[in-house]
């Protein structure tokens, strides 16, 4: 079914976009007073907006096959060129955050597990629900205007802006620019999680065959940790392997409140602009790591699960 949903998926994108109110040339067109209706209609032509919705999806398409999305209305240049370079911008920042998350989260959400009900577990519990209720917008304005200015922070960018900086000096500015950015989507994101891994593992305590190694004489940390751990992981599946999808399609709203050059800055600044070629490579290549991070969860399930497998 993969590829009958990518089709379905472009067609319906397509037209979407093509529907949409506002001519994508008038931002051209506006900073160009004096152009001729020859060399609109040259535009027109380029850009692949000529022709009926039909004959342009079909041309796309031909295109799209080969990896040529065609040239964004914004940048001037392919879209394959555009995504490939803020693509891993946004996967640097994504991947530190995913990865504390993950290794935070776990041990943390069994240990938290273990104190069910008490002072430390009402704790992470209001933690979790502060930092998942507050959007990540929120949470970035009072890093910005809170955090920042005590802690001495740049607030915009991946780099000090007119900078030239080579070597460490370069990579010190970089993870310098890093630090609030990465902070906030990694509250937001180890909160959701720490809640998941503590609701299985609960869940999984109370089974019978954890009472069962408990009756035996089982060391209460062999019951956690052996017992119980493998088990309280397969409702995390989908979220560390839904993880491949957040690494490269970034997040529109903190790369925006940041200004952190990412394939979610350029994708909103694209819908400003009606920039329709760079907005359809964008969400096909979403679709495509969405369907394909789909179909590995359901692999890795039957790895992980044997009742899937006799199922």
């Amino acid at each position: 079914m993969f590829i009958p949903i990518i089709f379905g998926i472009s067609f319906i994108l397509f037209f979407l976009y093509v529907s949409s109110p506002g001519d994508p040339l008038s931002g051209i067109i506006s900073t160009q007073p004096g152009i001729t209706a020859e060399r609109i209609e040259e535009l027109r032509v380029l850009y692949g907006l000529d022709g009926n919705i039909f004959e342009r999806y079909f041309n796309w398409l031909k295109n799209a096959i080969k990896f040529d999305f065609g040239v964004s209305l914004t940048f001037k240049e392919s879209v394959s060129s555009v995504l490939g370079v803020y693509i891993w911008n946004s996967f640097y920042l994504n991947v530190l955050s995913f990865l504390f998350s993950i290794f935070v989260s776990i041990p943390l959400g069994i240990y938290i597990s273990t104190k069910h009900g008490k002072a430390l577990d009402k704790c992470v519990l209001t933690f979790s629900l502060l930092f998942t209720s507050l959007p990540t917008f929120v949470l970035g304005i009072i890093a910005i205007k809170y955090i920042a200015p005590v802690l001495g922070l740049p607030i915009i960018g991946m780099t000090t802006i007119g900078s030239n900086y080579t070597g460490f000096a370069y990579i010190k500015d970089v993870l310098v620019h890093t630090i609030l950015p990465f902070a906030i989507l990694s509250l937001f994101s180890l909160a959701g999680t720490l809640r998941v891994v503590k609701t299985s593992m609960l869940e999984i305590i109370k089974q019978d065959y954890i009472r069962t190694a408990r009756a035996k004489g089982v060391s209460e940390k062999a019951v956690i940790y052996k017992h119980a751990f493998r088990n309280a992981l397969i409702p995390l599946i989908p979220i560390i392997v839904g993880g491949i999808v957040v690494l490269f399609s970034g997040s529109i709203i903190i790369e925006q409140v940041f200004g952190w050059p990412g394939v979610g800055n350029i994708t909103y600044q694209a819908i400003l602009n009606r920039d329709y070629p760079l907005l359809m490579g964008a969400a096909m290549f979403y679709a495509v790591l969405t369907i394909f991070s789909n179909l590995l969860t359901d692999i890795i399930y039957a790895v992980a699960d044997p009742r899937i497998r006799l199922k």
